[in-house]
């Protein structure tokens, strides 16, 4: 009896450090989630920015068309660039709620079958 109080106790400490740290972990994922959006936003800001800029140069073009024309190139290199890294933000969001859900799933699981476990025990 002793020996399965003492398991119990176990499992029950267990079960109370797997949701600590699920939890931690979640919260982690959901602040790292919260900066990406936040990192997308700014992102876009900037990109609606540069496309401004590079609408301006279009318009100078006939002034002076080849400086206006590597002035664009520039531009679109870089609004190129800044969607890579929304859609690379957006791949992480993607790939953070997944395993938000994951730990989750596996973490239920694991509360279960530990309450389970313990249920039997008590019978």
């Amino acid at each position: 009896i002793d020996d399965a109080k003492d398991k119990i106790s176990l499992l029950e400490k267990q079960l109370s450090d797997n949701e600590t740290k699920a939890k931690e972990d979640n919260e982690a994922k959901q602040n790292e989630i919260q900066q990406l959006i936040e990192k997308i936003t700014i992102i876009e800001k900037i990109v609606e920015d540069e496309k401004a800029k590079s609408d301006e140069l279009e318009k100078q073009l006939a002034e002076n068309e080849v400086k206006a024309r590597e002035d664009t190139d520039a531009k679109q290199d870089i609004i190129d660039s800044l969607n890579r890294e929304i859609d690379d933000a957006k791949d992480k969001i993607s790939l953070l709620e997944k395993q938000l859900s994951d730990n989750e799933e596996k973490a239920k699981e694991d509360n279960e079958a530990k309450q389970n476990e313990i249920q039997q025990l008590i019978e």
